[in-house]
């Protein structure tokens, strides 16, 4: 699965001093983030559906329990979807690309994968 950065920055979540953090952590601030490329790929493991949530954390049909960042940088509303990966690879050059709502196809060659 190829992971697309939006078009579009949210500048209301990067607000938050979490994300900013996190931001910076990897090098980044709201105005240096990737737009509109494919920056990296990973495999699906596992999907749970969201049975339960409040303001700090969310149960997951298999028993797990979302807290912290993850919990943070996700919507995890009940009947929403999580899903765990594995394998993740950046991307070098990061690979424009017109994103869509939804899933959709776009070829990626293995030699850009590190």
């Amino acid at each position: 699965m190829a992971i697309h950065a939006s078009q579009k920055v949210d500048k209301q979540a990067c607000k938050y001093e979490l994300i900013r953090s996190l931001l910076a952590k990897n090098g980044y601030t709201e105005q240096s983030l990737p737009t509109g490329v494919i920056l990296a790929t990973c495999e699906f493991t596992n999907c749970y559906q969201v049975i339960d949530a409040n303001h700090t954390s969310a149960i997951l049909d298999c028993g797990k329990v979302v807290t912290g960042e993850d919990f943070l940088l996700g919507d995890y509303s009940p009947g929403y979807f999580a899903w765990e990966i594995a394998g993740f690879r950046l991307l070098k050059p990061y690979i424009p690309a017109k994103g869509k709502l939804g899933l959709w196809e776009h070829r990626i060659d293995e030699e850009l994968m590190i």
